[in-house]
């Protein structure tokens, strides 16, 4: 994770596993062009939960966004 010189945040990951791709994915592209107050005023929970992901994820894998 970094910052440009507008101090948006920049993100970076990968996986080998499909659905991580695939969630970091969503991921950037909802903290795309966001600020670091941006971020931690962003509550990405109800916006999982809405597009029902959870139920496409083992335990482990949906345990990191709902804490």
């Amino acid at each position: 994770m970094g910052r440009d010189a507008q101090g948006h945040i920049t993100l970076q990951g990968d996986s080998d596993a499909a659905i991580v791709k695939g969630l970091i994915a969503v991921v950037f592209i909802l903290y795309d062009g966001m600020t670091a107050a941006d971020v931690q005023a962003f509550d990405v929970r109800p916006w999982f939960e809405q597009m029902a992901l959870a139920q496409h994820l083992t335990p482990s894998r949906s345990q990191g966004w709902r804490q």
